[in-house]
């Protein structure tokens, strides 16, 4: 006969586990990718850096110039650009882009906001948190 003691106990360590589990679940929901082209490293560094310590985004990769080939004004253009991969929260998401849009110098930055679907829910929750 299983004791109604340890009976209750794990039922509410599996109770936990699954609220645990919604809230990872829900904060996955949550996270968003933003990318964003810029002109140089420098400005792609200054927005980046400003976006975390704004905490409008928990981090953001600055990636090395790359060579973009775009039509502007009926012209195929080709310039060197670097990209970013800002992470956040989606409560965070509008107002990073605003942020971003606000702070470039282009006249139509690039801008792409990623929903995501699946992570290291750790990672997921760092991000959730960074951003608050």
């Amino acid at each position: 006969m299983t004791n109604p003691k340890s009976f209750d106990a794990n039922a509410s360590k599996a109770a936990k586990a699954a609220d645990s589990t919604e809230s990872t679940a829900y904060n996955l929901v949550k996270v968003r990718v933003i990318y964003a082209v810029f002109p140089d490293a420098k400005m792609a560094g200054e927005v980046a850096r400003s976006a975390v310590e704004k905490r409008l985004a928990a981090c953001a990769n600055v990636f090395t110039p790359h060579v973009s080939v775009y039509r502007w004004k009926d012209t195929v253009e080709t310039s060197e650009e670097v990209a970013v991969l800002f992470k956040t929260s989606a409560d965070k998401s509008s107002e990073l882009i605003d942020f971003i849009r606000t702070n470039h110098s282009y006249e139509t930055p690039a801008i792409l906001d990623f929903p995501v679907s699946n992570s290291n829910p750790d990672f997921a929750n760092w991000i959730f948190d960074s951003c608050r």
